[in-house]
């Protein structure tokens, strides 16, 4: 691994991260080779003219995005990919204006990247479906959780999730209904125990022995609209289809019991 950044401090702040990480990762089974050699590289070309993978994860500025992008391009093997893990920008945000490279791609990790297993996987419409599937296959190579997305839009999936409870849980807090440390209670004993082996979809799968069809069947008819200061979309059939269809997916032929029974193991 070869890494580079302008920062003075950024070598010494890396290796503390490392000393820090590694005893856990060693706990979870990381094995002593596992963690490779790190050597520094003096300037952002030299980093990247031998890559066989370059991660971009500079600051959050797109001017400072772009005019990095057209230091290493033309330095990076013709074959390599360059993923960023820009947090909310697109592919066609990164490029607005300049060149548009078909193998710039969207490699967003989840925090703490070294722990999470999540990373998202996007392109714009003119990125080189090559490009994605090497992304994609070097992400799972080093154990990671890929969701490719169908199309890139800002904030990714993740992001917009975490955003949308971030929201309702200020109004909780602006509403005077519950402090801070109810709201993390209700996210660390509640829902993150919950959905650590099943989400939020499959939850509603499980609901009454009867599938998701219960819930739209049945959301008009109770206290369910009134949970959330966002409104829901609406129950097109083709929604209502997209759900069922998810939900069989993720339950591979098994039940609701089978499905319960995985979940509580």
């Amino acid at each position: 691994m070869i890494a580079w950044d302008p920062s003075a401090e950024a070598k010494d702040r890396l290796n503390k991260l490392l000393a820090m990480a590694w005893p856990v990762l060693e706990r979870l089974g990381a094995r002593p080779n596992d963690r490779g050699t790190l050597t520094w590289a003096a300037t952002a070309v030299e980093a990247v003219s031998k890559a066989d993978f370059v991660q971009e994860s500079a600051i959050e500025r797109i001017a400072e995005k772009r005019d990095l992008y057209a230091e290493i391009e033309p330095h990076t093997p013709a074959d390599v990919v360059i993923a960023t893990s820009t947090s909310g920008f697109t592919i066609a945000d990164l490029q607005a204006g300049g060149t548009k490279s078909s193998r710039l791609v969207i490699g967003h990790p989840f925090n703490l990247p070294y722990l999470i297993p999540l990373i998202e996987v996007a392109g714009a419409p003119y990125t080189n479906d090559e490009a994605l599937d090497a992304t994609e296959a070097f992400y799972e190579s080093i154990g990671k959780i890929v969701i490719r997305m169908v199309h890139e839009i800002p904030g990714f999936v993740a992001n917009r999730l975490t955003a949308a409870l971030e929201r309702e849980a200020m109004h909780l807090v602006a509403e005077g209904i519950a402090t801070l440390e109810q709201i993390d209670a209700a996210i660390v004993h509640g829902l993150a125990p919950r959905w650590t082996a099943i989400g939020p979809c499959m939850v509603r799968q499980l609901s009454k022995d009867v599938g998701i069809d219960h819930y739209f069947e049945t959301f008009h008819l109770n206290s369910e609209r009134s949970l959330s200061h966002q409104k829901p979309p609406d129950f097109t059939p083709e929604l209502i289809r997209a759900m069922k269809d998810g939900c069989n997916t993720m339950a591979a032929g098994r039940n609701n019991l089978e499905i319960a029974a995985a979940r509580d193991a």
